[in-house]
């Protein structure tokens, strides 16, 4: 199939500028085309999964008006016949089976070939796993520079449904945006990239809390 030759073509040369150039490649340019991939990917998987579904029900339709019957002839041989079910039934009732035991066994007219399924989803964008580490590197320092800025500019205690820090509320609202943007294009190695982030997030945050006490 030439979509997926394509997409194959464009994997390797993709996972070849990446090896080479990736540390040289600003990482939000890299998210903008990997989530542009996943799009692509998906509009592909979305259209030949339709076409798919289309040329099996022609199959089955077609294996519903034809159907072939194997029984063993007066002579001992087997044979096949092709037909709908009515002239197979019509045939077998015309003969003259006297003395002859009949064998009579149908069977669904042809072999359905069940088409070769493509896989698009993930055919391309999954070369760019390896290469996401830069990814939770700069998401760290967002928000780390979020919850500092807080701090810095006066981290007073706020009460919702219990007294916290100001600045806690810059952190998990961080964090909730940055695992938002991350399962939108990876819930695999960059997935597990960011929990190491949020680990180092959550030292950093404690020493700076550390501050605040006598």
């Amino acid at each position: 199939m030439i979509a997926h030759e394509f997409c194959r073509q464009t994997k390797l040369h993709l996972d070849s500028m990446l090896s080479t150039q990736h540390s040289t490649i600003d990482v939000s340019v890299i998210i903008e085309v990997l989530q542009s991939t996943i799009e692509f990917e998906f509009e592909l998987h979305k259209k030949f999964q339709i076409a798919t579904s289309r040329n099996k029900q022609l199959d089955a339709d077609e294996i519903d008006d034809q159907q072939t019957s194997v029984r063993v002839g007066r002579d001992g041989k087997v044979l096949i016949e092709a037909g709908s079910a009515a002239d197979i039934k019509r045939r077998h009732e015309q003969e003259d089976d006297s003395g002859n035991r009949k064998v009579y066994e149908k069977i669904r007219g042809k072999t359905l070939m069940s088409a070769h399924i493509y896989k698009f989803k993930g055919c391309i964008s999954e070369c760019f796993e390896p290469y996401l580490k830069s990814y939770s590197e700069s998401e760290e320092r967002k928000i780390l520079e979020s919850i500092e800025t807080a701090m810095q500019s006066g981290d007073k205690l706020e009460t919702i449904d219990f007294t916290i820090f100001g600045s806690s509320l810059h952190l998990f609202k961080s964090i909730k945006g940055s695992l938002k943007r991350c399962i939108s294009f990876s819930t695999s190695k960059a997935l597990f990239d960011l929990h190491i982030t949020f680990k180092n997030v959550f030292r950093h945050y404690s020493r700076l809390l550390k501050r605040h006490l006598p």
